[in-house]
């Protein structure tokens, strides 16, 4: 008997899941001795032996670094859109044609198309064809409405963690590599790609003799629209293609989807892109997106008709034959649109389809002919337009106002999940509220249900609607500016803080102190809102950020003044006072950006907040707080980033344990070593103040050569 395999590793995920998530202890061991114990007559020729638990290792660093919510039937609550059974049939067919051909000459296919038109929809009916097929290898549905980081590193980690599950031979790749290179996953975009694609497909070809596999990417246009981003996307269409280029028996074929943005047609209007290469355009007033929007209307309508049996003429058929061709040519092949709109005419608060569909028909006709001409998504804005005027003016649509701005800004400022129930709580609006004002919006949001907004976020359906919101054309009334929801957020973290900062008797902020507005597995959501309001409170920080660039410093230093400078760290996440660090250009903490702007901005250091500045000889040591924490903040210069280190001081033991800190003594007896430095109090209330400076040594005094700078915070009496 010859074993040359290793056990197969399906097992180690959860029995029946759907999506790629290790189930065990990553860091537990096993191997058995006994695995051969009494075996006789066999002989093991070449063989590696991999204990599971190893690849578990593997697994959970690919896991945390990718992207599982946006692989093909993940455990997401919210499905992937398919296409009508009857609908865009000439491309998806195409497609699956094009796939098993052997004739097949070209290996990437870019299906483009406008926003709007159903391209997620069409991936994800490939998607699924590729598994019914047992060919899907890997999908990534890119969406910018979740707030995800999505780059293209974390890009190749989630097609690297779907292949892992699919190709033994990978597998054991994968944990010889990580085992050799822990910190893989920190490499250059080309590294990475090269390690996790091109050496063990082209090089190895560890696919062995098996047909090609199916690899999808949907939404490339849905990045970051900063040049950065742009070329960070257009990188990844150049590692494709050359690795397709380079790979004679190709072993994956790859589909891409985006709209038709310059960046991208310019990367793959190149010649070696090209020839590699063939382009499916979903096109808008053609003949077949006529007839696949009538399938469609016909399909809804009948759903309707059967919802509402007691709405429907007797005799007359309803829709008429005029309307859905009214409705047939107003969509033009914009699947979003239809979609919102049948989402409209069979809205239950209305409760009544036949009025839905008359103002429908209503608002389509004001948008006119030559708009729609111009700009094929003018009529949708139009028609977003006019359910967003039918919210009751006064606190109903300015309570629907602030959750829409809080759904476009917070989730790209918190790495923590923002259910329903947790940014209500977060916004101080109570459970009737919100839905009072979110019952106008179930056609253009994905509203979940009380009973599913303890884990369920609320988000647009499509991502036009959260285009239409920001877009400099959409009245003034209705556009969600950023910097307003930018500055309603850094309220409502300020308001959590100072509610989790109110005892006097507790050095630590207690969540326990915050007030919920919807009450729900009360002390599970205060340490989440709490998390949520030191993400929060941080954007007052964010600097280069288009989001935020008009969020004026004026108004900063105003919201700052409602701080309690003697607690100014519990205002921040603990981590940033023990953990060692890189600092980041774009998010500076908050003791980073308050020494730069006291030292750079003469309006800053007008502010109410910055009582006076003096040198560090006139400073009192008895009136430096022993009550409260101090923090010294070192910055070194380490394979070319800044790292900070910073170490706490206290009098009281509970900070000290809590934080590995020293006590307030050893603070003061460094102290004369700064005297030439220049302090800033801050604070209005002498209760509440503390002093902040920096120290940068000079080159002739530096006894460490890789001492970048010095930040000291430190609470005192004023």
């Amino acid at each position: 008997m010859h074993i040359t395999s290793i056990v197969q590793l399906r097992s180690l995920w959860r029995p029946g899941a759907r999506s790629c998530r290790p189930t065990h202890n990553p860091t537990h061991r096993l191997c058995n001795p006994d695995t051969f114990k009494g075996a006789k007559h066999f002989v093991l020729n070449d063989c590696n032996f991999y204990d599971v638990h190893v690849f578990q290792d593997v697994l959970s660093k690919l896991y945390q670094y990718a992207l599982p919510r946006a692989c093909f039937n993940s455990d997401s609550e919210d499905p992937l859109p398919r296409c009508h059974p009857d609908t865009r049939r000439y491309i998806i067919d195409k497609a699956r044609e094009w796939f098993h051909s052997p004739d097949r000459k070209q290996n990437m296919l870019w299906i483009s198309g406008a926003a709007g038109v159903g391209k997620s929809a069409v991936m994800g009916s490939i998607a699924q064809n590729g598994s019914e097929d047992k060919c899907l290898g890997a999908s990534v549905f890119l969406s910018k409405s979740d707030g995800r980081d999505e780059g293209p590193r974390r890009i190749i980690a989630t097609i690297a963690l779907q292949l892992s599950t699919e190709i033994q031979a990978y597998r054991c790749y994968l944990i010889d590599l990580f085992t050799r290179d822990p910190q893989l996953l920190e490499k250059e975009t080309e590294e990475l790609f090269r390690k996790l694609i091109s050496e063990p497909f082209g090089e190895r070809k560890l696919h062995g003799d098996a047909g090609p596999w199916l690899v999808l990417i949907d939404g490339l246009d849905e990045c970051d629209k900063e040049e950065g981003a742009r070329g960070d996307m257009c990188k990844i269409l150049a590692m494709i293609s050359q690795f397709v280029e380079q790979s004679p028996s190709p072993p994956f074929v790859w589909v891409i989807a985006s709209r038709p943005e310059s960046w991208l047609k310019t990367t793959l209007s190149k010649t070696t892109v090209r020839r590699n290469c063939w382009n499916k355009h979903i096109g808008i007033d053609t003949q077949e997106s006529f007839r696949d929007m009538k399938i469609f209307l016909e399909s809804e309508f009948a759903k309707i008709r059967e919802d509402f049996p007691y709405h429907m003429p007797i005799e007359q058929q309803w829709p008429s034959a005029s309307q859905t061709r009214e409705l047939v040519h107003a969509f033009s092949g914009l699947f979003v649109f239809a979609s919102t709109a049948m989402r409209f005419v069979r809205d239950r608060s209305a409760s009544n389809p036949r009025k839905q569909l008359d103002s429908l028909l209503a608002t389509i006709a004001k948008s006119g002919e030559c708009d729609q001409q111009h700009n094929p998504l003018s009529a949708l804005h139009k028609f977003y337009l006019a359910i967003l005027k039918g919210i009751p003016t006064g606190e109903c649509y300015q309570t629907a106002k602030r959750i829409l701005g809080a759904c476009d800004l917070l989730p790209r400022n918190t790495m923590h999940a923002t259910s329903l129930l947790l940014m209500c709580n977060f916004l101080g609006i109570e459970q009737g509220d919100a839905y009072s004002a979110l019952n106008w919006l179930h056609s253009v949001l994905a509203v979940p249900l009380p009973q599913e907004a303890v884990t369920r976020e609320i988000k647009p359906l499509h991502s036009s609607f959260g285009d239409f919101l920001r877009d400099s054309s959409t009245p003034d009334e209705f556009r969600v500016k950023r910097p307003e929801a930018g500055e309603d957020i850094v309220k409502c973290s300020l308001r959590i803080l100072k509610q989790a900062n109110s005892s006097k008797a507790a050095p630590l902020p207690q969540a326990s102190n915050i007030d919920l507005s919807w009450d729900h597995e009360s002390a599970k959501t205060c340490e989440a809102l709490l998390r949520t309001a030191y993400d929060g409170f941080r954007i007052l920080t964010v600097e280069d950020s288009k989001f935020l660039k008009s969020f004026p410093l004026a108004k900063r230093a105003e919201l700052l003044e409602e701080v309690d400078f003697s607690k100014l760290d519990c205002y921040v996440h603990p981590d940033v006072k023990t953990s060692v660090h890189a600092t980041r250009s774009r998010h500076q903490s908050l003791f980073e950006w308050l020494s730069d702007k006291l030292k750079t901005s003469p309006e800053f250091q007008k502010s109410r907040i910055v009582k006076s500045s003096m040198p560090m000889s006139r400073i009192k040591y008895h009136n430096i707080r022993s009550d409260r924490t101090a923090i010294h903040f070192k910055f070194t210069e380490e394979k070319g980033k800044t790292v900070v280190r910073p170490k706490v001081y206290s009098g009281v033991k509970e900070i000290r344990e809590k934080y590995r800190g020293g006590d307030i003594e050893s603070l003061k007896s460094i102290l004369p070593s700064y005297e030439d430095a220049h302090v800033h109090l801050l604070g209005k209330d002498p209760k509440k103040s503390c002093i902040v400076f920096e120290h940068t040594p000079s080159s002739q005094a530096n006894s460490d050569p890789k001492s970048i700078k010095e930040i000291f915070f430190i609470p005192y009496k004023n």
